[in-house]
């Protein structure tokens, strides 16, 4: 990486190696608006199809609706991403999300949006997504150096980390004091100048090697490898569980923040807040032990942990313990989502290591599904106990897990 500035003294006092290259600051402040942007528009967006339906079920329909997309063009964005230059691809997708928000932007302003409409534009943003966090993704490499690129992935992660405490801090007050509809006037105005900053990061010219397999042959490769390693596999099935039992609370929040407490808006945003400094402090506390051993039981105890916390949670009748709770749901989370990745980036060997990221990528894409999971069984039961049986089952799979791959817990 010939044209990558190399890190400065200074910021190898902390474990922030990527952030000496001047390419990855570049990369960091262009994702920093749109990031933020798309949680605000998350938060935005699920309470105006509560305001507009006060149904359980229809969050989780919206979660699915965003869901779709990324499954469908999760393989055909991996196969642009190899074929294109990552800002060339960035650039128009950004703008895309931009009009698509103006658009629900004007229909939530004129009280014109009906719960069709945030089935469409949750759809449109789950396929611009889909292609943003592809080709950001596949960005990474050209802005840092490969050694650095733990340290890269560590604070990329810290950005949405970050964003889940600022977007619920810029989301309440504008849902509360001027309208649901200004999140996706901020949404789009967050996307274009992550545009605007994306079009002038300087890579080093290249683009990473690597398999000459597109689309879904390159994708099949990496299921096949992940298939033939137990410990690979179970990786990516702690994933799987985390993601369609554990997560669906956080989509229905608005239904615990109106139905269980009373609260409200400003409580949805209180609990959103909550939960996005939990899991940017757990974010911290690993970057603080980034030299950690024995990360493969860490993994299996903090998503057990996280499903009894989860439970806990849905089962609380008490909104300060609530808060609590949600806390440190967000610090576990934070450790959970830590200790797969790691384990993948430093264990997968070089030459299958982008594909079987792109297996373990992929289940990430399934979290809107989750939520269409969890909102099918609190439209059959209540929202606490469809919680309390995701958490409670994330929990089990965890221990019968570690209890039957030891390999994983020897990590």
């Amino acid at each position: 990486m010939a044209d990558v500035a190399k890190a400065t003294p200074a910021w190898r006092i902390f474990p922030l190696g990527a952030l000496g290259y001047s390419g990855y600051r570049q990369f960091m402040g262009a994702g920093i608006p749109t990031v933020l942007g798309e949680l605000v528009r998350q938060l935005g967006q699920f309470w105006l199809a509560w305001e507009l339906t006060h149904s359980r079920f229809f969050l989780g329909l919206v979660g699915l609706s965003a869901a779709i997309p990324a499954i469908l063009l999760g393989f055909v964005a991996g196969a642009v991403a190899d074929r294109m230059e990552k800002r060339v691809l960035l650039v128009p997708v950004q703008l895309f999300i931009a009009a698509s928000m103006l658009g629900l932007f004007t229909l939530a302003a004129l009280d014109l949006a009906e719960p069709w409409h945030v089935i469409v534009f949750a759809a449109l943003s789950g396929a611009g997504q889909t292609f943003y966090v592809t080709a950001r993704q596949a960005l990474m490499p050209e802005v840092v150096d490969r050694k650095e690129l733990p340290s890269g992935v560590a604070l990329d992660t810290s950005v949405w980390q970050g964003s889940r405490v600022f977007a619920p801090a810029i989301a309440g007050p504008l849902i509360e004091i001027v309208g649901v509809a200004t999140c996706f006037l901020f949404t789009a105005i967050g996307s274009l100048i992550g545009a605007k900053a994306t079009a002038l990061i300087q890579t080093d010219g290249s683009t990473p090697g690597g398999t000459r397999e597109k689309g879904w042959k390159a994708f099949s490769a990496g299921l096949e490898y992940v298939r033939r390693s137990t410990i690979f596999s179970t990786i990516i099935a702690i994933s799987l569980t985390v993601t369609l039992l554990g997560s669906g609370f956080i989509i229905l929040l608005p239904s615990f923040a109106d139905e269980v407490f009373d609260n409200g808006a400003r409580g949805y945003t209180i609990m959103q807040l909550t939960f996005g400094a939990g899991a940017l402090l757990g974010t911290l506390l690993m970057a603080s032990l980034a030299h950690i051993e024995k990360r493969g039981r860490l993994l299996f105890i903090s998503t057990a942990l996280l499903g009894v916390v989860v439970a806990a949670f849905a089962l609380s009748e008490n909104f300060p313990l609530s808060l609590a709770l949600l806390s440190i749901a967000g610090i576990i989370y934070s450790v959970y989502i830590n200790c797969s990745a790691t384990l993948i980036m430093v264990l997968v060997p070089d030459e299958i290591r982008g594909r079987v990221l792109a297996v373990y990528s992929f289940t990430w894409f399934l979290l809107p599904l989750g939520g269409f999971v969890s909102g099918s069984m609190a439209a059959a039961t209540t929202t606490p106990i469809a919680v309390a049986i995701g958490g409670g089952m994330v929990t089990a799979i965890s221990i019968i897990l570690a209890a039957a791959v030891p390999q994983v817990r020897r990590l």
